[in-house]
C-alpha cells in the first residue's frame, strides 16, 4: 500500500527534471519488495559509458540510471532484482574497464599567444577532469599561412577523450 508524499526540491529547472524523472522510474513499480536498488561507484568509465555498454548486455531485469552529470560523475542507480545484486555488480566491474588510448586533437588556438593559452587551458582541463597534464600535448605553430594555429591533443581513453571534450564545451557554456 503507498500514500502520497510531498516532495519540496530546489535547483534550477533540468536538476528539477531529472529528480522528477528518477521518481516517476521509481513511483512506476520500478521497486518493489523483491527488488533491490543501490548506487554502483564506477572507476574507469562514465555513467553514461556505463548505461550505454550495459544496455548492449539486453539485462531485462535490471535498469542502470546514469544520474546528473553522467560525463563527468562517477556513479549510477542501479535497480535489480535482490538474488541478482551481486551477479550485477560483478557484471558492471567486468564493464568498468579503460579503452585503448589513443591521441585526438581536442582545441586550438589562431592567436599568437595561443601555446601559453592552450597551456592554461590544459591546466584547466587537468583540474577540472583529473586527467593528468601529461596526457596533454600541444604543439608548436602548425599554419599553413600566416595566422598562427596552434593544437592541442592528449593520449588517452576514448571515455575520456570523450570527458574532455565535454568538459571543454562546459567551459565554453557554463
Amino acid at each position: 500500500e503507498s500514500s502520497s508524499q510531498t516532495v519540496w526540491l530546489i535547483g534550477d529547472k533540468r536538476q528539477i527534471l531529472d529528480v522528477n524523472i528518477l521518481i516517476n522510474q521509481l513511483d512506476n513499480n520500478s521497486v518493489n519488495e523483491a527488488e533491490s536498488f543501490f548506487t554502483y561507484h564506477l572507476i574507469s568509465i562514465s555513467p553514461a559509458e556505463a548505461v550505454k555498454r550495459f544496455g548492449y548486455l539486453n539485462i531485462e531485469d535490471t535498469t542502470l540510471i546514469a544520474l546528473n552529470y553522467a560525463d563527468f560523475s562517477k556513479e549510477v542507480l542501479v535497480i535489480c532484482p535482490s538474488d541478482r545484486k551481486d551477479t550485477i555488480m560483478e557484471i558492471l566491474s567486468r564493464i568498468d574497464t579503460p579503452g585503448t588510448k589513443i591521441r585526438v586533437p581536442v582545441d586550438f588556438s589562431d592567436s599568437h599567444q595561443g601555446k601559453s593559452r592552450l597551456a592554461a587551458r590544459r591546466d584547466l582541463l587537468v583540474s577540472l577532469t583529473q586527467i593528468p597534464a601529461s596526457s596533454f600535448y600541444i604543439s608548436d605553430n602548425v599554419s599553413r599561412n600566416e595566422k598562427p594555429y596552434y593544437i592541442m591533443w592528449v593520449e588517452e581513453t576514448p571515455d575520456n577523450i570523450l570527458k574532455i571534450r565535454n568538459m571543454i564545451d562546459a567551459i565554453a557554456n557554463p
